[in-house]
């Protein structure tokens, strides 16, 4: 049974009659506000208001689930006079605070990133992580700049190197343009690449790397004193496969230093190939500057046409969105293949003539992708995806 403030909130939770005519001029102040600094083009004190307003709805909503779920009392609530209750814990006018308070305390930062206050800084990092390379596009992120930044201000930095940490050695050493990206950083503190990837072992294997133990003690999982014995584990995943480790090991060897440079060289012969031609479409424009994951984008035909296409002549593309783009790895199976790229390259010449044949229709594939970008769509997305995981997991 609910509680007497519970309750009280309850009865106007809401309740338009509780309406007043002063939210009017409130919500015109806070888009003023927000207004002047759009205006001004100050994204950073724009993103920090949106960020602690996020940050209390976020509360909010989690407030309002305890609740929900012990029908009892929320953490906190808010039965008091209001114009609107929208939550249990979140009248009108609290949520119009919060919506402008980020943006005052932002402005009353000090211009000088590095001055003390009481001894403090001023500007707080937690940690940084950057991408060698990340998954859309195969990208190396700035990380010389962010091991300065992450020395500057004594902090960890992690690389995600999980896509290209067994690659880019060795694409390196062919002499390709690769900056550093591993601990010849001094910022990095540690970084992960996936065996199972391009280092070629099985799937569910992958490693963490730490500049200095003391680091990687902060993985180790102990418990003294259970009254099932004394247990540890150096990972959070208690028992794991002593085969997936030995395979891995065994795949690392028999490779070797020699295996894996042949398997970069032929990755890179054909995907040198395949982005030559796709410079040559002029209606597709390549992202960045690939190296083995190679992505496109264009402005001239939809490039989901061009994925329904190359689904029948046997080509998988992984769907990128935001901007609106397709994908690709090239890997090591695909080098073994008769003239893969030239069949590559003429199949995706026919798929833009398709794709301009169809101009103004819907392509298949966005019917879901074509959702993503606003909140109603990423809720609708969101709803089907846990829809289907709903259906895997039902009895």
């Amino acid at each position: 049974m609910p509680t007497e403030s519970a309750s009280q909130a309850l009865e106007i939770l809401r309740d338009g009659s509780q309406f007043e005519w002063y939210v009017v001029p409130l919500l015109a102040f806070v888009l003023y506000v927000y207004a002047v600094e759009v205006e001004k083009k100050n994204w950073n004190v724009v993103f920090a208001g949106l960020a602690l307003w996020g940050v209390d709805w976020f509360n909010e909503i989690w407030n309002g689930l305890v609740f929900h779920f012990t029908q009892y009392a929320p953490v906190w609530g808010a039965p008091g006079d209001t114009a609107f209750l929208l939550l249990i814990g979140l009248n009108i006018e609290i949520c119009f605070m919060f919506a402008v308070a980020g943006v005052v305390f932002a402005k009353f930062l000090p211009a000088d990133r590095d001055l003390k206050v009481l001894g403090m800084p001023n500007r707080w990092f937690v940690a940084i992580v950057g991408s060698a390379g990340n998954y859309p596009y195969g990208l190396i992120d700035p990380l010389e700049k962010l091991s300065a930044i992450a020395l500057k201000h004594d902090i960890g930095m992690h690389v995600d190197g999980c896509l290209g940490g067994f690659i880019f050695p060795w694409i390196e050493k062919l002499g390709y343009d690769i900056p550093p990206f591993d601990f010849r950083l001094p910022g990095v503190t540690s970084m992960s690449a996936d065996t199972h990837k391009y280092g070629f072992a099985l799937k569910g294997t992958s490693v963490v790397l730490y500049r200095r133990n003391s680091f990687r003690r902060h993985q180790y999982f102990n418990v003294p004193d259970w009254p099932g014995g004394m247990y540890a584990s150096p990972t959070a995943a208690g028992s794991r496969s002593g085969g997936l480790t030995a395979a891995t090991w065994a795949s690392l060897v028999y490779l070797g230093e020699e295996g894996y440079l042949k398997a970069a060289k032929s990755i890179m012969a054909v995907a040198d190939q395949i982005k030559s031609g796709i410079e040559a479409i002029p209606e597709l424009a390549l992202i960045g500057t690939p190296t083995f994951v190679i992505s496109f984008r264009s402005d001239e035909v939809d490039v989901f046409h061009i994925n329904d296409f190359m689904k029948t002549r046997g080509w998988r593309f992984n769907v990128l969105q935001l901007p609106s783009a397709l994908h690709f790895c090239v890997t090591m199976p695909q080098t073994f293949a008769e003239r893969v790229a030239e069949r590559f390259l003429e199949d995706l010449h026919a798929g833009v003539d398709y794709a301009r044949s169809r101009a103004g229709t819907v392509a298949e594939t966005t019917a879901l992708y074509g959702l993503a970008g606003t909140i109603e769509g990423n809720q609708q997305v969101t709803e089907m995806v846990f829809g289907f995981f709903d259906y895997l997991y039902s009895v």
